[in-house]
């Protein structure tokens, strides 16, 4: 019995929903139109948190590239850069990426020159 008098309360519930008047700044508005009039506030509130989470993400990201690349790189201070990146978290990765990164990138890679494999032969005498 208690659950056919759940459900008729349900119903009740609904019905008297659907026979409702909303006020808005004193005057008398149909619910029906009241939710039309704030899909648009809805729809920028579950925007605007999903704009923060993407960017969060790609932040966290970052962070965990620039400590990869302080972590492997042979570059000065390495320890300090590292507690930088740590403790400054997106900020810290930020300042490691333009004072440190881009000018590791641009440094031009010397590589040794390589002996030759093989047996090597002493020039002729004569010449």
């Amino acid at each position: 019995m208690s659950v056919l008098s759940s459900i008729g309360f349900i119903a009740q519930s609904f019905i008297a929903r659907a026979a409702a008047v909303c006020r808005v700044n004193g005057e008398v508005v149909p619910c029906g139109e009241l939710g039309d009039a704030v899909k648009g506030f809805a729809a920028v509130a579950f925007i605007i948190p999903l704009i923060f989470a993407v960017v969060g993400i790609l932040l966290f990201i970052f962070w965990i590239m620039m400590l990869v690349h302080a972590a492997k790189h042979p570059i000065e201070n390495k320890p300090l850069w590292i507690i930088i990146i740590l403790l400054g978290n997106g900020v810290g990765a930020i300042i490691y990426y333009f004072v440190v990164k881009r000018h590791f990138v641009s440094m031009p890679i010397t590589v040794a020159p390589q002996p030759p494999s093989g047996p090597v032969t002493p020039p002729p005498a004569g010449e």
